[in-house]
């Protein structure tokens, strides 16, 4: 019931699921139409669309319409029925789980703390709920190095197109950190990555442009060693019957190439080159 100034009067009210009537005499003040208490939207907690809001700064918001001398009690409900007949309150509107996966309405009451007559009654708070960016986390991606730090990787050359998958670029913004806690306070960031190591952690951060919603996710780089050969000196024969064919002895030839490397983490390939 909404009214268009402070006074006393007589109301005539139903009782919710009764066909009685009780006369009331009610000081009231009018919530303006269209009334909305302003909420920050949240993100999605999990793939299922729920997560915690906090609109316990509603009630001030709210009574701030009111006379401050006028003594009103708030009350919570998630759907309109429950706020008529004043059951199922929402207790705990501090940290609060959103029942559906889509946007939510919650309906306040007011109600006069010295005859419980109802003053205000209506959808007042939206909870909107944005979904979190997909994560589309690189797989044991590796790269051949010739020894620590001899190599540098550009993260958003090599991976951002990954991640985003679908995403659009523009939608999206890719960053990268070598901590969690960096890409947590996103500070920090990182555009290349060298390998010090041979296995290097990266944490990326996958932001919604619009929403500001944001997801975590991080992958290992290994690098391995480029294994060294050492030079073969050329095998010079002369021939002695003019058909241009002689037959080699590479049985050392294996050992020549790899040198201190071990046989058996390498596998070799000979080609046999016609320079004529």
């Amino acid at each position: 019931f909404f009214f268009k100034q402070t006074t006393e009067y007589e109301m005539l009210r139903s009782l919710v699921g009764s066909e009685m009537c009780i006369r009331d005499s009610v000081s009231t003040t009018q919530v303006p139409a269209g009334f909305m208490i302003p909420l920050p939207p949240e993100c999605y907690d999990d793939s299922d669309g729920i997560t915690s809001f906090d609109f316990s700064a509603s009630q001030a918001i709210i009574l701030d319409l009111f006379p401050p001398t006028q003594s009103l009690t708030v009350s919570y409900f998630e759907t309109e029925a429950d706020a008529l007949s004043e059951t199922n309150p929402i207790v705990n509107i501090s940290s609060y789980e959103n029942t559906t996966a889509s946007n939510q309405t919650i309906w306040m009451r007011l109600d006069s703390d010295i005859d419980n007559s109802c003053v205000g009654l209506g959808p007042y708070i939206e909870l909107v709920v944005n979904p979190l960016p997909d994560l589309n986390t690189p797989t044991n991606p590796f790269y051949c190095a010739f020894g620590p730090n001899s190599l540098t990787v550009d993260l958003n050359l090599d991976f951002t197109p990954f991640i985003l998958g679908t995403q659009s670029a523009t939608d999206f913004t890719v960053d990268y950190y070598l901590t969690l806690s960096d890409a947590d306070n996103n500070t920090a960031a990182v555009s290349n990555i060298s390998n010090t190591t041979s296995l290097e952690t990266v944490f990326y951060r996958i932001s919604n442009n619009t929403t500001g919603c944001y997801d975590i996710s991080q992958f290992d780089i290994t690098f391995f060693d480029t294994p060294q050969t050492n030079t073969v000196l050329p095998f010079i024969e002369c021939e002695t019957d003019n058909d241009g064919l002689f037959l080699f002895d590479t049985s050392s030839l294996e050992a020549t190439v790899l040198g201190t490397l071990r046989r058996h983490q390498y596998a070799n390939q000979y080609k046999i080159l016609d320079l004529h």
